[in-house]
């Protein structure tokens, strides 16, 4: 299926598509979001950004804080989040496990994060507790300082209508990406990463074949692998 909501960001669109589950499983309330887009960032800058639960207010404008509960590894750790989002009279929290991996082949960043339990996170009258019920975020590097990142979330709600957290499900997950973007991305180091790889390229060839490789390197990325990427998401 087509994608669900497009915006623009600096290196191309940034895109998102729905699946939903089927209606009697668990979670199949919510639907399940994927989105797309290029950052201008290495893999490891977004990668420890998003890890770093000191940092979440820098990308999550509806962030109250995240603490670390319990560490199980180097890129392991069991965290406590607490989000208000529009439309609630209590803010939700989550208790969760995340779990990252680096692919050194290829200098992909993977972080996974599920719902879990934990006994300095437990549940109060404070806070609506939802579940993150699958959360990815895919880091592949595609050029210097220039990254794709996909992530892929279903998140259980409580408290809230199905039909007001379906409205701001896919334009978040858009707005997530566009925001690490205007963090990482909006440093002097990482425009100067970007003038060298155009540079770089410029002057390897030709002044067509430089100009070509400028324009790759500049507006950052391929074009999205639509053709896979829409027989299953909708």
């Amino acid at each position: 299926g087509s994608p669900v909501h497009t915006i623009d960001g600096p290196c191309g669109p940034i895109v998102a598509w729905k699946y939903w589950l089927p209606k009697d499983d668990y979670g199949s309330a919510n639907s399940m979001v994927k989105a797309q887009g290029i950052v201008r960032a290495s893999p490891e800058e977004i990668f420890e950004m998003i890890f770093d639960s000191s940092r979440t207010k820098e990308y999550n404008k509806y962030s109250v804080g995240r603490t670390d509960v319990e560490t199980k590894g180097p890129k392991t750790k069991i965290v406590w989040n607490r989000t208000n989002p529009p439309g609630t009279k209590r803010p939700h929290d989550f208790c969760t496990l995340m779990h990252g991996r680096v692919y050194p082949k290829n200098g992909t960043n993977l972080l996974m994060t599920t719902a879990t339990d934990h006994a300095k996170a437990k549940t109060s009258s404070e806070f609506l507790r939802s579940e993150i019920l699958l959360g990815v975020n895919q880091m592949r590097v595609i050029g210097p300082g220039r990254t794709e990142l996909t992530t892929i979330s279903h998140v259980k709600t409580c408290g809230v209508h199905p039909f007001l957290s379906e409205k701001f499900a896919a334009s978040s997950a858009v707005d997530f990406i566009k925001r690490v973007d205007e963090v990482l991305g909006g440093t002097e180091e990482a425009e100067a990463a970007g003038e060298l790889a155009v540079a770089a390229g410029a002057s390897s060839g030709s002044e067509a074949s430089g100009q070509k490789e400028a324009r790759k390197l500049s507006f950052c990325s391929p074009p999205l692998r639509s053709s896979r990427v829409h027989r299953s998401w909708s």
